[in-house]
């Protein structure tokens, strides 16, 4: 003879629905969290490849290049970089024997082939960048064009022309 055993209904525990309510709680925090390592690891990425590619303008500027020479090294160095997004400026200054000079817009020797900087000045090649916030208005508080979504990142080198 078989025994048969009756299965009998679950009652409903008063807890039986904590963990949608806490899932419901904490997933926002977890999301805004996740977004944010996101965007914070693009914009140092960004930042980082800035920074580096001015001090391979610098470099090349020191070395007698021309300002059309330092931007393509510029440019170059920065390849994860939107072009159209970078704006590149290089400048010089030069001793006095008092103190240094201001800052001039470097250009290019007469017979065209380096730039104008005199050996020993101090040669500056300084960018900037518009990273726009992949996160859109979810992290916009932390954008300098809000209306845009983008955080604009500054970069600077200087070298001394040999």
């Amino acid at each position: 003879m078989t025994h048969r055993t009756r299965i009998r209904p679950r009652r409903d525990s008063p807890s039986s629905g904590t963990a949608t309510v806490e899932l419901a709680l904490i997933l926002p925090i977890v999301l805004l969290m996740l977004f944010g390592i996101i965007e914070m690891g693009l914009l140092f990425k960004d930042h980082l490849m800035n920074q580096q590619a001015v001090r391979e303008g610098a470099r090349a500027a020191a070395l007698g290049a021309t300002p059309a020479q330092i931007s393509s090294a510029v440019s170059a160095a920065a390849s994860t970089l939107d072009p159209s997004k970078l704006s590149i400026r290089s400048e010089y200054r030069v001793w006095s024997g008092t103190g240094w000079s201001g800052w001039m817009t470097l250009g290019t020797s007469n017979d065209g082939t380096a730039n104008n900087a005199p050996p020993g000045a101090q040669i500056r090649v300084s960018s900037t960048y518009r990273h726009r916030l992949v996160t859109g208005a979810l992290f916009r508080w932390m954008a300098d064009e809000p209306q845009t979504n983008v955080i604009i990142l500054r970069a600077a080198a200087i070298c001394r022309r040999e």
